[in-house]
């Protein structure tokens, strides 16, 4: 990914580094990579390693992921599909 760093216009140190990861079969959730039972914290600006997080189990990684959700109500619509 270097050398994508500096050959393609369309690089970003977020959706561009988390769309490669999933391609290989990596989950991302924010800095954290998991590679089939291990995690790593990763520095997006030097795309390297940062911390090893170690092992976690398969029940860990069924456990469900809570997002924040923003809708916009304009005139008691809501107006999240356009």
């Amino acid at each position: 990914m270097q050398t994508d760093k500096i050959t393609k216009p369309e690089y970003n140190k977020n959706g561009y580094i988390d769309n490669k990861l999933i391609q290989n079969d990596m989950k991302v959730e924010g800095d954290i990579v998991i590679v089939e039972e291990w995690q790593f914290e990763i520095d997006r600006d030097t795309l390297e390693i940062k911390n090893e997080l170690g092992q976690i189990t398969k029940e860990d990684m069924l456990k469900p992921t809570i997002i924040k959700v923003e809708t916009e109500y304009k005139n008691g619509r809501n107006n999240s599909n356009g």
